[in-house]
């Protein structure tokens, strides 16, 4: 049965190894605690730097896996399955590195979607298990962030002009308050003006490579290159161009 239930994972592994080269990521196991410990230090200067606005979501859902998993390993009942696969679960929680705790929307929350999963059906029906109900839920208060960070293609950059992300983009990645796209070689942006008249656009970006590179600019017909030091922050400000109606 263990064989069983490894196969598939062990099989897709292989499968990923083959065609990139590696098995997985990085930093996603460490000694007990010493992840959660991490999350807890990047609350901790978040709230410094930004306020506790800034670091709300996060500190509610931290709060919640705690609550979780100090309730599921401070009551056993190991006769009750739900509380077996909970436990499992918790005790992973406390060994999840600092890849899968690291910035807004971690990963720890879904790593172990079983442990609340199990907690919510093992917290007591009473009136003080309403509020353990309620503090190990606590990560329901970041959902509006979440539905807002939704990653789009489309910018808005007037009520009607857009800019959207053709070809060659990787999806969007997030640290902090700052989002950015990767591209290899070449990639396309497409300024959509759905008005009557034509509208001025200017651009001003970061860009960054981790090598050395040249990136050029080929804006409505005129080219601009930019040198970018490998790994290090480039401004880049393009000068304003006529988008017509339609696409440029």
């Amino acid at each position: 049965m263990i064989a069983a239930c490894l196969a598939p994972a062990l099989v897709w592994a292989f499968v990923l190894h083959v065609h990139y080269g590696r098995s997985g990521g990085a930093r996603n196991f460490a000694a007990p605690l010493s992840g959660l410990l991490g999350k807890l230090r990047e609350l901790y200067v978040g709230r410094m730097r930004h306020g506790f606005v800034g670091v709300k979501e996060e500190a509610f859902a931290t709060a919640a896996l705690a609550v979780q998993a100090l309730f599921l390993l401070g009551r056993p009942q190991p006769a009750r399955p739900w509380w077996r696969v909970g436990a499992a679960f918790a005790v992973l929680l406390f060994c999840l590195g600092p890849a899968v705790w690291e910035g807004p929307h971690s990963a720890a929350a879904r790593a172990v979607l079983p442990l609340t999963l199990a907690f919510n059906v093992l917290a007591p029906r009473t009136r003080a298990g309403l509020a353990l109900l309620v503090a190990g839920n606590l990560s329901v208060l970041a959902t509006p962030s979440l539905l807002r960070d939704v990653p789009s293609d489309t910018i808005v950059l007037a009520h009607d002009a857009h800019l959207e992300f053709r070809g060659g983009w990787y999806g969007w990645e997030r640290q902090g308050r700052e989002s950015w796209r990767w591209c290899t070689r070449g990639a396309v942006l497409v300024v959509r003006n759905e008005g009557s008249k034509p509208r001025a656009v200017g651009m001003s970006f970061r860009v960054r490579s981790p090598v050395d590179t040249t990136i050029v600019f080929d804006v409505a017909g005129a080219r601009q290159t930019v040198p970018v030091a490998g790994d290090r922050m480039v401004p880049v400000e393009l000068p304003p161009f006529v988008a017509p109606p339609g696409e440029t």
